[in-house]
């Protein structure tokens, strides 16, 4: 949100978790989403601890269509196998970004969200292998405050 503050442009994410908060997700049901999905309308898709998140084809075409006339900026918060299949799609207009936090900071923040107790626990679980992406990543960033990542990652 701090870099949306900042200019940048963060595509609809659908999903099928009805619990996800932020307004730039879109929530679908299961039903819909696989259908879509079936049919080719994703971008890229993944499915994290039951539920299916994608980025539609066509809102990149238009994000990507849109940097032929200004400059447009994307921030996309996605794991990093949609980020792989984003660069294979879009090539060097796609870089990955990771970002380390301290690992009890990032404890608190899974157990304060309000989610259901069974996603906290994965995600928990999760962190080890979160981490181990760093590698992956175009560039690595250290979380100390929000404004520190902004600047940044506006810095790349």
């Amino acid at each position: 949100n701090a870099l949306r503050g900042e200019g940048y442009i963060v595509p609809r994410i659908f999903t099928t978790n009805p619990a996800i908060k932020q307004d730039f997700y879109r929530i679908v049901d299961k039903s819909a989403f696989e259908q879509e999905k079936a049919a080719h309308h994703y971008a890229e898709t993944t499915s994290y601890a039951g539920y299916y998140y994608g980025i539609r084809m066509e809102d990149m075409i238009d994000l990507m269509a849109a940097r032929r006339s200004k400059q447009v900026k994307l921030v996309i918060p996605i794991d990093i196998c949609g980020a792989n299949a984003l660069k294979r799609i879009y090539g060097e207009y796609v870089k990955t970004v990771y970002i380390r936090r301290n690992r009890g900071e990032l404890v608190m923040n899974i157990l304060q969200k309000d989610i259901p107790d069974k996603e906290k626990t994965l995600r928990i679980l999760a962190l080890d292998g979160e981490e181990r992406n760093e590698e992956l990543c175009d560039y690595s960033v250290t979380h100390t405050t929000t404004a520190s990542v902004v600047q940044q990652i506006k810095a790349i």
